[in-house]
C-alpha cells in the first residue's frame, strides 16, 4: 500500500461533508466543504498553526 496515494479523508454528516487533500502534509492543504447544496474550497494556514503549537510546546517543556 502506498501511503502517499491515500493522503485524503472525507467526513460526512447529515447536513453535508468536508474533505481534506492532501491530508497528511504540512503545506498545500486544501479543504472542500459542502453544505446546503454548495461546495466551497478553502486553504488552511497550517504552517502558522504548527509554528504556534511548537512555541507552546517549547514553553511548557521549559516551564513545566
Amino acid at each position: 500500500m502506498n501511503i502517499d496515494s491515500q493522503s485524503h479523508y472525507r467526513v460526512a454528516g447529515t447536513k453535508g461533508w468536508l474533505e481534506m487533500g492532501p491530508a497528511t502534509v504540512y503545506r498545500g492543504l486544501r479543504m472542500r466543504v459542502h453544505h446546503d447544496g454548495v461546495t466551497e474550497e478553502r486553504s488552511l494556514p497550517v504552517l502558522e498553526t504548527i509554528q504556534a503549537l511548537s512555541r507552546k510546546l517549547n514553553f511548557f517543556a521549559r516551564n513545566g
